[in-house]
């Protein structure tokens, strides 16, 4: 469902940060802000303030900031559309429906009819185990793999019958369509008649929820004989297995940042870590690590550990995890198992001790790498010792962070045994595209802050004029291009404002644009909570700021032009290096003053 923008500024300006921020932060008033320690870091000084009068908040002591909207996504791990919904719901307001939006309103109408079939199907299923009888196979299972109430309870377990119509026939009496119960998943159709019968029949059920708590799906576990062994909901408007991480809503529910998210394979091991107080684990669905899923890990955490088993397809698993995560600025550790052990086994046998102790031998994932892709190779010829270090070097060309991404360059060369700066050459050249989403984006992924820092003093200085008040948004955009700013942030800001002036709009929506770029709304909300202060005329001061982002800029270009020239030259690459120098020309001809007439 499309959300018009004159519904999303109803909802800001109904939200009341203050009272947003106080059911998950102790505010003191100090002055005109309230102030309490940051639920997005560790302090022990508080650093966190809300100003009620700008309906912003900002920590001074990590950079987190933005307005209620953006609170919400960050605490409870959801999209903009849902946080936007939850504060409608919460202070009264519908909104309507943008019946323009390509398809909005359809998928928002099946998301609605999928949820309450989901609903009625959980509660049924929920039922049907509570009336199971103690010596039922299903209870028997419960209790071999140690499930008492309390977790049963706490992650919705159920039964699905060993029925082809039971949950049909149940939802079709009280109301429900054979059309909705298909489209939610819970019911197949057969192709040769036409005739539904139920999904999952003779399985212990595990419900699936979102990150914002909604009954998305379902995973089925068999018991007795029968194949697949786990069967998972098709895919359907609500639930997209690559988006959904298994245990995240009852670990979002403690509220702020943890300190650390392990990560593993299924239901049960995700249920047996927090069986042993392991309560932030989770596991995605019966697929590899995606895009998704370390963007809703990033909103959480800055640690994950990544358990996989110590074998050959646990190695393969480990590479492909690390290449969806390098673009994003987590710490990620690899954490191996002992043969034949999961999580759920090794907790059994070897109890809480044993799995910390596995955990604490984690591994940094670029040391892992290093060593399980280079180990063995010191002594080889050299064409091998490349070939092996190649997934390195590619995981390696998807990191966002120059300085980890040095530091590791490093750490290859020495272990190949081969010169860092011929090395730095050769990377150039295996370096991976962009992976989808970062194309769509225009950028690599931006889960974190990955630009730590003020921007450069001249567009620091300029947005803060224009965030204040103190020179016009369309003035900005007639003036300097977003491009024209060195700083990544900062060019994502700028282009909000160019956007927003040609809307005729000013910037009070500019974080409700850059939801999901928290970098971005971080620089935003400190530009909005301090006072500029600047001497003489404001538009004089801005005048400067953008005549000193224009020399930057052609500096910067002058300073990556000489850069290639020097790698061209360094390769013997006579063609290339040609063409560079012309350019060099090109551009000194045209800094330049014109000769006068």
């Amino acid at each position: 469902m499309h959300i018009p923008d004159d519904q999303i500024e109803r909802v800001r300006a109904a939200a009341n940060l203050v009272e947003i921020v106080s059911a998950h932060v102790s505010l003191k008033r100090r002055g005109q802000n309230h102030v309490g320690l940051c639920p997005f870091h560790q302090e022990k000084t508080p650093s966190f303030t809300v100003s009620e009068s700008k309906q912003i908040y900002h920590c001074f002591g990590c950079g987190e900031g933005g307005n209620a909207i953006s609170f919400v996504m960050r605490m409870e791990g959801i999209e903009f559309p849902d946080a936007v919904r939850r504060l409608a719901e919460r202070y009264g307001i519908a909104l309507a429906v943008d019946r323009t939006g390509g398809g909005g309103a359809k998928r928002g109408e099946e998301r609605e009819r999928v949820r309450r079939v989901n609903e009625l199907a959980l509660a049924f299923f929920r039922e049907r185990l509570a009336q199971a009888a103690p010596d039922a196979p299903v209870r028997r299972y419960l209790d071999r793999r140690g499930l008492d109430a309390r977790m049963v309870e706490a992650f919705e377990l159920g039964w699905a019958p060993d029925d082809w119509q039971a949950l049909t026939a149940h939802a079709l009496g009280r109301g429900q369509s054979r059309d909705d119960l298909v489209l939610a998943g819970v019911t197949a159709k057969r192709d040769s008649d036409g005739r539904c019968y139920d999904r999952f029949r003779g399985r212990l059920i595990f419900p699936i929820r979102s990150a914002d708590g909604q009954v998305a799906g379902f995973g089925g576990r068999v018991i007795g004989d029968g194949e697949p062994k786990y069967l998972n909901s098709p895919e359907t408007p609500l639930y997209h297995k690559g988006s959904i991480l298994y245990g995240l809503h009852p670990m979002r529910k403690q509220g702020g940042q943890r300190p650390w998210v392990l990560v593993v394979e299924g239901y049960l091991d995700v249920i047996a870590c927090h069986r042993h107080g392991l309560t932030d684990t989770v596991a995605p669905l019966g697929t590899a690590l995606t895009e998704d899923h370390a963007r809703l890990l990033s909103r959480h955490t800055e640690r994950v550990d990544l358990v996989f088993d110590g074998d050959n397809a646990g190695r393969a698993a480990a590479r492909k995890a690390a290449m969806v995560l390098a673009p994003f600025s987590l710490d990620v550790r690899i954490v191996t198992l002992p043969a034949g052990e999961d999580p759920d086994s090794l907790l059994s046998g070897a109890g809480v001790e044993g799995f910390r102790a596995c955990l604490e031998a984690g591994r940094p994932m670029m040391d892992y790498l290093i060593g399980t892709c280079l180990d063995g190779t010191y002594g080889a010829p050299i064409e091998r010792r490349l070939k092996a270090a190649e997934p390195v070097l590619e995981v390696l060309g998807r990191m966002t962070d120059p300085l980890r991404k040095g530091h590791y360059l490093g750490k290859v060369a020495e272990a190949l045994g081969v010169d860092e700066r011929a090395l730095r050459r050769r990377f150039g050249a295996v370096r991976p595209a962009p992976s989808q989403a970062a194309r769509a984006a225009g950028s690599a992924p931006a889960p974190a802050r990955t630009e730590p820092g003020r921007p450069p003093y001249g567009e620091d200085l300029l947005m803060h004029l224009v965030l204040q008040g103190r020179v016009d948004t369309r003035w900005l955009a007639e003036r300097i291009a977003p491009e024209a700013f060195t700083d990544p942030r900062v060019r994502r800001v700028a282009a909000g404002l160019k956007g927003l002036a040609a809307e005729g709009r000013g910037p009070d929506a500019l974080l409700d644009r850059l939801a999901g770029e928290p970098d971005a709304s971080a620089l935003v909300a400190g530009w909005l909570s301090r006072e500029v202060t600047v001497e003489g005329d404001p538009v004089d001061c801005a005048l400067a700021c953008v005549a000193a982002v224009g020399r930057r800029e052609s500096q910067e270009v002058h300073r990556r032009l000489l850069a290639d020239i020097r790698e061209a030259e360094a390769q013997g690459d006579t063609p290339r290096l040609m063409a560079l120098l012309r350019q060099k020309d090109a551009l000194k001809r045209a800094d330049r003053p014109a000769a006068a007439v």
